[in-house]
């Protein structure tokens, strides 16, 4: 329950971050290239390890017992789940070279995110998700 809230909270701040980026253009120094690509790799790594625990999280249907079958689960997630999101999200597109160095145009794509992280503004859901705590 917390880890959700808290990769929501975390899909807000990182579409924020790569809106930065693309907005303002930044032209880094040595030292900050070094702590943007860190940042940035942090991000994909947390987002990296969500993807991969959505194929084993259980998921529980209104009025059913949670589903703990895999199979089910994985099925489940690619259908009805954010599993496109998330996987085009994911995929190393920067390293790509584009005309007149564009590569930073790719951010745009993670900012996909930015509506995962919206289910975090449902202050009704936030509430019972908090009460359940």
């Amino acid at each position: 329950m917390i880890f959700e809230i808290l990769m929501c909270a975390l899909c807000i701040i990182s579409s924020y971050f790569y809106a930065s980026l693309i907005g303002f253009r930044y032209t880094f120094e040595a030292d900050e290239r070094k702590r943007v690509m860190i940042t940035m790799l942090v991000f994909e790594s947390l987002f990296l390890l969500q993807f991969l625990l959505q194929f084993i999280r259980e998921f529980k249907l209104d009025g059913f017992p949670p589903e703990r079958n895999i199979a089910k689960i994985v099925i489940q997630y690619m259908k009805e789940g954010s599993f496109k999101i998330d996987l085009v999200c994911l995929l190393p597109l920067g390293i790509i070279p584009l005309y007149r160095n564009r590569e930073f145009l790719f951010l745009i794509i993670k900012m996909l995110r930015l509506v995962k992280g919206f289910e975090l503004l449902n202050v009704q859901a936030l509430m019972d998700k908090i009460k359940k705590i």
